[in-house]
């Protein structure tokens, strides 16, 4: 626990600590600064929605975010340049290989009790070729197939 007076005693220590008003600069000159380059005004790239349909139409590829970025960074001419070489994959495409493992996300939403009876479906069939290996038949069938 803090006694009362040790604080007393803490803030009149913090009082009696003197700051100097200015710090002691040797290099430090006042006046006006000499470097032209910091007197004048930055130039703003301003974006006008000409020119962001002019990129969009000549980089049909890109969406808004990614012409806006475009624009930002270059004039026109080369933001076009850089948009051509972008490759951008359309919006809702799906790589093959997600699809195989995963079956294609735009359809899962809508066909989600379908999938999910499937599923039951090609379990029910292997824990049946499972039975039917286990017991010693020759033949068997997976999900319609024929399997020696």
């Amino acid at each position: 626990m803090c006694n009362t007076s040790d604080v007393v005693i803490m803030t009149e220590d913090l009082s009696e600590v003197k700051i100097p008003e200015y710090a002691d600069l040797p290099d430090f000159n006042e006046g006006k600064c000499e470097d032209a380059d910091r007197d004048q005004p930055m130039p703003i790239n301003k974006i006008d929605f000409s020119d962001v349909a002019s990129l969009m139409t000549a980089c049909p590829q890109l969406d808004q975010v990614k012409a806006l970025n475009l624009l930002c960074e270059y004039p026109v001419e080369e933001a076009i340049k850089q948009g051509k070489k972008m490759s951008v994959p359309k919006r809702g495409y799906v790589p093959k290989q997600i699809i195989k493992l995963l079956g294609h996300p735009l359809e899962q939403d809508v066909v989600r009790g379908q999938r999910k009876r499937k599923l039951t479906e090609k379990m029910s069939d292997y824990v049946m070729a499972k039975r039917m290996k286990e017991t010693g038949k020759k033949k068997f069938s997976i999900m319609g197939h024929e399997i020696p």
